[in-house]
């Protein structure tokens, strides 16, 4: 049986693009967390003053900046699909709750990572 027409599988080219999305709330590929705090490095966990460590499935995630300010900044670090990491920095909204993101960084390979969590660091300190 044949059939002829449009197949049952194909996207709707119709739909809207959707708004951009934090990188904490959608799930990329499945990392291994202590390699990405080995390429991060103890030297620069430490001049950031980065602190709460946390291990998620698909990346890092951790505080930083100096202790007793009124927003506390995160940062967080994923693998993507491409073997390349995606960077966040942001902080959590206190009168909402609602999550707002500072700056952003996609496909930062394993080489240019320490700057760009340093340089993003440095742009969540002064926002």
């Amino acid at each position: 049986m044949t059939r002829t027409g449009p197949e049952r599988n194909t996207p709707n080219v119709t739909e809207k693009p959707k708004k951009p999305v934090s990188i904490g709330e959608k799930r990329l590929a499945d990392a291994d967390t202590d390699v990405i705090w080995q390429q991060l490095g103890r030297d620069l966990l430490l001049e950031i003053s980065a602190r709460d460590l946390v291990y998620m499935e698909d990346g890092v995630m951790f505080l930083y900046g100096p202790h007793g300010r009124s927003k506390y900044r995160k940062i967080i670090v994923k693998l993507n699909g491409l073997d390349l990491y995606e960077v966040e920095v942001g902080y959590l909204r206190r009168r909402d709750f609602k999550w707002v993101v500072v700056a952003q960084e996609s496909n930062v390979g394993v080489e240019s990572l320490r700057n760009v969590v340093r340089s993003l660091a440095a742009q969540g300190l002064d926002a």
